[in-house]
């Protein structure tokens, strides 16, 4: 089974406190609860941290067995982060 769950999420830069946005896609051979990625998302909403740090958090909260990729564009550079 493989699962993909694709949401946009959004933190804050902290060199310049812009409130950036990314498509976050989670893929799992596992099922796990929409709301608890949902939870999640809210809490990075609060961080003021790099993508990066970001796309790690996800990975880390939601687990062995998750792939995490973060996909953004700040200051007009394009980044794709995977964190499996």
């Amino acid at each position: 089974m493989k699962v993909t769950h694709t949401l946009k999420i959004t933190a804050r830069c902290p060199v310049d406190d812009t409130r950036d946005v990314y498509e976050c896609v989670v893929t799992t051979s596992r099922c796990i609860e929409v709301e608890r990625i949902l939870e999640i998302a809210k809490t990075v909403d609060d961080m003021k941290t790099y993508q990066e740090n970001v796309t790690q958090f996800i990975r880390h909260q939601l687990g062995t067995g998750v792939s995490v990729t973060t996909r953004g564009v700040h200051s007009g550079v394009e980044t794709e982060v995977t964190c499996p």
